[in-house]
Protein backbone atom coordinates (compact mmCIF):
# COMPACT_ATOMS: atom_id res chain seq x y z
CA UNK A 1 0.00 0.00 0.00
CA UNK A 2 0.86 3.18 0.48
CA UNK A 3 1.09 5.85 3.14
CA UNK A 4 0.33 9.64 2.18
CA UNK A 5 1.84 12.54 5.40
CA UNK A 6 1.13 15.90 5.12
CA UNK A 7 1.39 18.95 7.20
CA UNK A 8 0.39 22.31 6.96
CA UNK A 9 1.62 25.00 9.33
CA UNK A 10 0.23 28.29 9.94
CA UNK A 11 1.78 30.79 12.89
CA UNK A 12 0.25 34.28 13.08
CA UNK A 13 1.95 37.17 15.88
CA UNK A 14 0.58 39.74 17.09
CA UNK A 15 2.85 42.91 18.51
CA UNK A 16 1.55 45.38 20.74
CA UNK A 17 3.37 47.95 19.12
CA UNK A 18 0.96 46.97 16.18
CA UNK A 19 3.33 44.87 14.18
CA UNK A 20 1.99 41.87 12.71
CA UNK A 21 4.12 38.65 11.28
CA UNK A 22 2.28 35.67 9.52
CA UNK A 23 3.84 32.62 7.98
CA UNK A 24 2.77 29.21 6.99
CA UNK A 25 3.81 26.08 4.82
CA UNK A 26 2.92 23.02 3.81
CA UNK A 27 4.69 20.01 2.95
CA UNK A 28 3.32 16.38 1.95
CA UNK A 29 5.49 12.94 1.56
CA UNK A 30 4.71 9.67 0.29
CA UNK A 31 5.74 5.83 1.47
CA UNK A 32 5.29 2.43 -0.05
CA UNK A 33 4.03 0.21 2.80
CA UNK A 34 3.70 -3.48 3.94
CA UNK A 35 1.90 -4.59 6.44
CA UNK A 36 -0.16 -7.51 8.46
CA UNK A 37 -3.63 -7.94 9.96
CA UNK A 38 -5.06 -9.94 12.43
CA UNK A 39 -8.59 -10.00 14.09
CA UNK A 40 -8.53 -12.47 16.83
CA UNK A 41 -13.10 -13.41 18.42
CA UNK A 42 -12.07 -13.63 21.91
CA UNK A 43 -15.41 -14.42 23.37
CA UNK A 44 -19.18 -13.05 22.51
CA UNK A 45 -19.14 -10.01 20.79
CA UNK A 46 -15.11 -9.33 21.93
CA UNK A 47 -12.67 -9.46 19.41
CA UNK A 48 -8.78 -8.21 19.06
CA UNK A 49 -7.32 -6.32 16.71
CA UNK A 50 -3.73 -6.24 15.78
CA UNK A 51 -2.42 -4.34 12.86
CA UNK A 52 1.88 -3.49 11.88
CA UNK A 53 2.98 -2.13 9.10
CA UNK A 54 6.98 -1.08 7.59
CA UNK A 55 7.81 0.82 4.78
CA UNK A 56 9.75 3.61 2.95
CA UNK A 57 10.01 6.42 0.45
CA UNK A 58 10.14 10.04 0.51
CA UNK A 59 11.30 9.28 4.72
CA UNK A 60 13.80 7.13 5.32
CA UNK A 61 11.34 4.36 6.80
CA UNK A 62 7.82 4.39 8.68
CA UNK A 63 5.92 2.03 10.75
CA UNK A 64 3.18 1.71 12.81
CA UNK A 65 1.60 -0.62 15.12
CA UNK A 66 -2.19 -0.40 16.43
CA UNK A 67 -3.64 -2.71 19.59
CA UNK A 68 -7.75 -2.70 19.51
CA UNK A 69 -10.35 -4.17 21.57
CA UNK A 70 -13.29 -4.32 19.68
CA UNK A 71 -16.86 -4.64 20.61
CA UNK A 72 -19.29 -5.92 17.36
CA UNK A 73 -22.30 -4.06 17.37
CA UNK A 74 -23.67 -4.98 14.45
CA UNK A 75 -22.01 -6.98 11.04
CA UNK A 76 -20.58 -4.23 9.67
CA UNK A 77 -20.30 -1.85 12.84
CA UNK A 78 -17.80 -2.51 15.95
CA UNK A 79 -16.78 0.00 18.33
CA UNK A 80 -12.83 -0.04 19.37
CA UNK A 81 -10.33 0.69 22.51
CA UNK A 82 -6.59 0.77 22.01
CA UNK A 83 -3.22 2.06 20.99
CA UNK A 84 -1.49 3.19 17.88
CA UNK A 85 1.96 4.29 17.65
CA UNK A 86 3.07 5.52 14.44
CA UNK A 87 6.86 6.49 14.23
Amino acid sequence: GTRINGLDVSLSLNGVNGGHVSKSGDDYWYDAIVGVRLRQHLSGPWFLRLTGDIGAGDSDSTWQALGLIEYQLKDNLSLGLGYRWLD
